[in-house]
């Protein structure tokens, strides 16, 4: 049986901080980070996130269409 392959994207800060405490939003990544997010999005069957981003984000995972160019 073939093995899924698996990429793991995670963004923290210096001090290792992924986010703020009570929800604040935090923005970590620069428009660079948001270019490769999107492609490794356009390039994958399937995003995984927990249930605590569903929550706070209600996510919509797909690639924004300013992405779309540079993607492929």
């Amino acid at each position: 049986m073939k093995r899924p392959y698996v990429i793991i994207n995670c963004a923290s800060s210096i001090d290792g901080k992924i986010a703020l405490v009570g929800k604040k939003p935090l923005k970590i990544s620069s428009e660079e980070d948001m270019a490769r997010v999107h492609k490794l999005r356009n390039e994958c069957d399937a995003i995984l996130v927990g249930i605590g981003t569903i929550l706070a984000d209600d996510p919509k995972l797909t690639v924004k269409e300013k992405y779309v160019g540079i993607a492929k």
